[in-house]
């Protein structure tokens, strides 16, 4: 049985996406859990109220421009972008439909297990906020993703 040109190109794409997926899980895992224990930067927290961490304390800031030259704001950013990979690239690789439940659930239970990892080995603080916001950038991802798929088939 042949492959036909549209079927070999798409077994290449997702091949390349799954060899990026990993790059960026690998990144991903480094940056949130091993850096801090190498460099033994040793810090415990646990933050389960919603939107309390210091990068929400707008009122903080004297002038509009200095919030966003904060580290939390930083911070808050940060948290969004290091999923965004993940809601671009899951559908390269997920087979079936429904990818917007199966990048919700998988985006969900990475950043739960990297809180709790942050949390047990004392490399950061867990914070309900971090899990919103990685939820929030794989959906990013994931609309990122649609808005290029849609302006390359349709072009």
């Amino acid at each position: 049985m042949r492959r036909t040109k549209n079927s070999e190109k798409a077994a290449t794409v997702r091949v390349v996406a799954v060899v990026l997926f990993i790059l960026y899980f690998y990144i991903l895992i480094k940056n949130s859990i091993f850096t801090r224990l190498i460099t033994k930067n040793y810090m415990r927290g646990l933050s389960l109220i919603p939107f309390k961490s210091a990068a929400f304390k707008l009122d903080a800031y004297t002038d509009g421009l200095s919030f966003f030259f904060s580290t939390g704001f930083k911070s808050l950013i940060a948290s969004i972008m290091m999923f965004i990979p993940m809601g671009f690239l899951l559908p390269f690789i997920l087979t079936g439909e429904r990818h917007f439940l199966k990048i919700l659930g998988i985006s969900f239970f990475t950043s739960i297990a990297i809180e709790l990892l942050q949390y047990i080995t004392k490399s950061g603080v867990s914070s309900i906020d971090d899990l919103i916001l990685a939820i929030a950038g794989a959906l990013l991802g994931l609309l990122l993703h649609k808005i290029l798929r849609f302006a390359f088939y349709n072009s």
